[in-house]
Order: structure tokens, then sequence, then C-alpha cells
């Protein structure tokens, strides 16, 4: 943007260029890591878009992640 309000229409289109390229780059490469964990998630019998299976909830103060937060934290 300081290129563009400075008039150095050259530069400041080839640093968007570049940003373009970089974008587009990440993209694909997000798209194939995710190709890759699915086809390993088929290998391992994994359903893809399954939910997860619910788990009971615990009342607060019988959560395991509490007790060991009060365990960690000490006497007040």
């Amino acid at each position: 943007r300081d290129l563009l309000a400075l008039g150095r229409l050259d530069e400041a289109q080839r640093l968007l260029d570049e940003l373009g390229d970089y974008n587009r780059y990440d993209c694909v490469s997000t798209l194939r890591l995710r190709d890759w964990l699915l086809a390993r998630a088929s290998e391992n019998g994994i359903p893809i878009g399954a939910a997860p299976a619910e788990e009971a909830e615990l009342a607060p103060d019988e959560s395991p992640l509490r007790a060991g937060l009060l365990a960690f934290a000490g006497d007040p």
C-alpha cells in the first residue's frame, strides 16, 4: 500500500504478485496435506466425517483436569 501511495506501481505489483504466488503455494500445500491425512485415515480404518464418540460428561468437581490443575496450583 505504501508503494502504491508513493506511485511506485511496478514495485507494488511485483510484491503483490509474489504474495499471490506464496498464497497459491500455501493453499496447494494445505490441500495436499489434507489429502495425505485423509489417505492415512482411510488406510487405518478411520471413518471420514464421522462424529467422535460421545464421552460421558463429568461433574466439574469430578474432572481429572480440574483435579490436576488444582494440585499443580497449590494452596492459595
